[in-house]
């Protein structure tokens, strides 16, 4: 009976033994196999990939190293690869920095002549307004055979452009909200709401939504106290050198949807100085 007993103490323990064991080798099959697709993760990124998110040092910037394929827009200095056409992502936000003579202007060219040849349209932004850079432009179009228009306050060619004719009540209320500078969110939110209230009656009447009638409403607003800040920053859009061009109400004048629609190309620029 002692026999019996002691055999079947010994099967206990040879059973929990073998669990223990099997439960072991489970867990090191699940972290070596978490391990192996990370290193192969890791081995896909930087051997085929090669991807350049890392940021760029102030030593990165001495390399001489550069492109030598005519398809190529530059030289990646964390990939140790060429940039290609293909590499470059142009649904997001992209920054080009660097001194003068370093090529910010060509690759800007590149970048323009890339969007021309896939037919979309295109709204450049030039603070600076510099003649080198509104013939660049020019040529680019022209090249293309693409129609460009000009929103400026000193060329003779100019266009009309309306900022807040295209979306409903929020979207173009929320369009000059964030084109303002505020210093109080009470005053804030009180500007918001007598803004949208104009906008709204604006297209309730069917007329088209400029600036010009959204001051002139305000002015003749009881609580126009409380949005004098909105007000005075309108009123000085519409008594600058741009308001024949931004309160235009003819057939002609260019919006947003506009340039979509008919893959325009639009220049806006400004004169400084």
């Amino acid at each position: 009976m002692g026999t019996k007993n002691n055999q079947s103490s010994q099967n206990d323990i040879f059973s929990d033994i073998i669990e223990i064991f099997g439960i072991i080798f489970y867990e090191t099959i699940k972290v070596l196999a978490l391990l192996l697709t990370l290193f192969v993760n890791w081995a896909i990124k930087k051997i085929f990939k090669r991807d350049n998110h890392e940021p760029i040092e102030l030593k990165d910037l001495k390399s001489k190293k550069c492109t030598k394929k005519p398809d190529a827009f530059g030289w990646q200095v964390k990939a140790s690869k060429d940039f290609k056409e293909e590499d470059y992502d142009s649904t997001r936000h992209t920054m080009i920095v660097g001194p003068t003579g370093y090529g910010k202007t060509n690759l800007m060219t590149l970048l323009q002549d890339k969007v021309i040849r896939q037919k979309h349209p295109v709204v450049f932004f030039d603070p600076k307004a510099s003649m080198e850079t509104i013939e660049m432009f020019t040529n680019i179009c022209e090249n293309a055979a693409r129609k460009v228009y000009y929103f400026n306050d000193f060329l003779d060619n100019k266009y009309p452009f309306n900022p807040l004719l295209d979306g409903n009540v929020d979207q173009i209320a929320d369009r000059i909200v964030n084109a303002c500078e505020w210093s109080d969110s009470y005053y804030k939110s009180v500007s918001i709401s007598a803004l949208k209230e104009s906008i709204f009656y604006l297209k309730s009447r069917g007329e088209i939504v400029t600036l010009k009638k959204i001051v002139d409403l305000f002015s003749k607003r009881e609580d126009k106290d409380k949005i004098q800040g909105l007000y005075t920053q309108l009123e000085s859009a519409c008594n600058s050198e741009f308001s024949p061009l931004i309160n235009d109400e003819s057939s002609n004048q260019m919006s947003f949807s506009r340039l979509r629609k008919e893959n325009l190309w639009f220049l806006l620029r400004r004169k400084t100085g």
